[in-house]
């Protein structure tokens, strides 16, 4: 929208249709939800702590991944533990479409361009004078030093 009871842009519908629906379901058992990554890491982190052979290094980039018949080796970079490698039977790569990890393993993407960047903002704010009975995942905030973040 270009402002916040201004017009309405677009929008992004998730399983709208069955037919969609029943897409989203040829590829994963799970369905698509959106989760911001502040609410989504610390249940994560919590989960791994159930696994005592998993360690989580939070801001660490896997610089290089080698495989052979035992197993991978991920060599990483991080602030906090500086270089090292890392071995384990396999690696699971959910960096993101632009991963460090998916360009280690030369896994392309043949999806549409970039739709741009974009900067998410964490913030609470009563919007529901707003939504103008529409209901919402997202809001796009449209400035003039910003053409069009989404959040």
């Amino acid at each position: 929208m270009t402002r916040l009871k201004g017009i309405e842009l677009g929008k992004i519908t998730v399983g709208g249709t069955q037919a969609e629906t029943d897409l989203f379901h040829s590829w994963s058992p799970e369905t698509m939800a959106f989760c911001s990554q502040d609410i989504y890491e610390p249940l994560f982190a919590a989960a791994i702590k159930e696994y005592p052979s998993v360690e989580l290094r939070l801001a660490a980039e896997a610089s290089t991944i080698t495989q052979d018949k035992d197993g991978v080796s991920v060599g990483y970079t991080s602030r906090e533990h500086g270089n090292g490698t890392v071995r384990a039977q396999y690696v699971i790569g959910a960096d993101g479409t632009r991963s460090p990890t998916r360009h280690c393993l030369g896994i392309g993407e043949d999806a549409l361009p970039s739709f741009g960047n974009s900067i998410n903002v964490v913030f609470e704010a009563d919007m529901e004078a707003y939504r103008a009975g529409r209901s919402m995942a997202f809001f796009g905030l449209s400035t003039a030093i910003y053409k069009c973040v989404r959040l």
